[in-house]
């Protein structure tokens, strides 16, 4: 006679509760990889669409590929690039222009202004201008700022004006003579710059007329009198 094994207190709760678990109403293993399927095609809820995620338009397609490449060839180029405008254009600008601020160390504010530079046209301008302020000044200070002093201090004065006019005719000739090289170059290489990222510049403008086209369907009939208004202001500046 064979007798059958007496089980264990509890474990007919032990069963249930693992039949209850492995039960249909719940999520099994496979319905979980369909839910986290569905949210990485992002057709959650949509119950349709079961060919697949949808392809990108060719365009997309290509922007989303575009820089890799892009960016690959965009560091080369500055790679190469960068020890070219280092000693063309950083260095003589930056020697320049701290020649340009050192008589401000003792109150000359005479030769620290110029008109900011655009391209080659303005960087040519304030070059040449440069130069002549630099040549010309550097040559008179020693000789106007020793006399104005003397005629204030004495000798003590003509010592003081002497110092004064020497640090000018250094710094004020060599920034002129300095400049006259790297504002032009400064000059080519904003020009350069300009040609070179027109694309980004076609798009700030055709996403301001967007804007301006999109305002001007919202206005309706209230359009002219906005107009009108825009255009009293401007002349009111």
């Amino acid at each position: 006679m064979i007798t059958k094994p007496r089980e264990a207190p509890g474990a007919s709760k032990t069963q249930e509760a693992n039949t209850a678990i492995q039960s249909p109403e719940q999520h099994t293993p496979s319905e979980s990889s369909h839910s986290v399927t569905a949210l990485v095609l992002g057709r959650v809820g949509s119950g349709s669409n079961r060919e697949g995620p949808t392809p990108l338009p060719p365009q997309e397609a290509k922007r989303t590929r575009q820089p890799a490449y892009a960016s690959a060839a965009r560091g080369t180029g500055r790679l190469l690039l960068s020890p070219v405008k280092g000693l063309v254009v950083d260095i003589p600008l930056a020697a320049a222009e701290g020649m340009r601020a050192l008589p401000q160390l003792y109150g000359d504010h005479s030769y620290s202004d110029r008109k900011p530079i655009t391209g080659w046209k303005s960087g040519s301008m304030v070059g040449v201008k440069s130069f002549n302020d630099g040549i010309r000044q550097g040559a008179s200070d020693i000789f106007s700022q020793t006399f104005a002093l003397k005629k204030q201090e004495g000798a003590k004065g003509v010592a003081k004006g002497l110092g004064m006019g020497l640090v000018s005719l250094t710094a004020k000739t060599s920034a002129a003579a300095i400049g006259l090289i790297a504002y032009p170059c400064q000059g080519v290489y904003r020009s350069l710059y300009t040609v070179t990222h027109r694309a980004t510049r076609d798009l700030v403008n055709e996403a301001k007329q967007e804007e301006a086209y999109w305002i001007h369907t919202q206005a309706g009939d209230k359009a002219p009198d906005i107009v009108q208004a825009f255009l009293r202001f401007r002349s009111a500046l």
